[in-house]
């Protein structure tokens, strides 16, 4: 029997990461940071205690502070 595909909810950040793995501008820079803080929440299973631990805000600048995140001079995310 072959396995349930996931749910989109559950593919879409993992794309994100994969594309910003990848070197792939999806976003501007201003929208990566509350992108990358809803795939924490995902990933942390909606635990906001844990990204203030890291230094994350919803709505904060991913770029400015962040723990675990790198950004290029044109201020888009290179590493995580």
């Amino acid at each position: 029997m072959a396995a349930a595909a996931p749910p989109l909810r559950a593919v879409g950040p993992l794309v994100l990461l994969l594309c910003m793995a990848a070197g792939v501008t999806i976003v501007s820079a201003q929208s990566q940071g509350a992108l990358l803080y809803r795939v924490g929440l995902w990933l942390t299973n909606n635990n906001a205690a844990t990204l203030s631990g890291l230094g994350w805000s919803d709505g904060g600048d991913a770029c400015s502070g962040w723990q675990g995140v790198t950004c290029n001079a044109q201020g888009f995310i290179t590493n995580l």
